[in-house]
């Protein structure tokens, strides 16, 4: 191929490569992160007590239809399971139905830390998902920050009674 017909080819293809890049300018961006889907449930968790023998609540609202849930508590090391069992079946969920699972601990007095609980929703056969909420026990709330879960999560602290 002659060097003039080769400099034409190119300058041509820098030109339509330009106008392609210019184009897409105009698109918007997609976002640097995308947003991290949970479950569509309302958690609420609460302890009658700090110490000793405490009953743990975990409230449970769909906020859509869930085909099957499974409520699910974490207990850290030190705490034992009285009453209850770690996971629970919850059945399928209609939007706006309630739920309410409740297990009693035994916390010795001088423990410090975070209760975990969640709700895993099997959304179909091919999408589960998981939302989860945490308590902190044997100290103040305001001394525990939140956590933070393995997939990035931030987690808050739930008040106690």
């Amino acid at each position: 191929m002659p060097l003039k017909l080769m400099r034409h080819a190119l300058s041509w293809f820098a030109v339509c490569a330009f106008a392609a890049c210019a184009s897409h300018d105009d698109a918007p961006a997609a976002p640097a992160h995308a947003a991290k889907v949970q479950a569509p449930v309302a958690l609420t968790i609460e302890a009658s007590g700090s110490h000793g023998e405490v009953d743990v609540k975990l409230a449970v609202r769909a906020t859509a239809a869930i085909g099957s849930a499974l409520a699910r508590f974490v207990l850290p090391a030190g705490v034992d399971l009285v009453i209850g069992k770690v996971e629970q079946e919850l059945g399928t969920l209609a939007s706006g139905d309630e739920r309410q699972v409740t297990v009693r601990v035994r916390i010795p007095e001088a423990f410090a830390g975070t209760l975990a609980a969640g709700v895993d929703c099997r959304m179909s056969a091919n999408a589960s998902l998981h939302k989860g909420v945490i308590l902190a026990l044997g100290a103040p709330a305001a001394e525990v920050p939140g956590r933070v879960t393995p997939d990035g999560v931030r987690l808050q602290p739930a008040r106690r009674k």
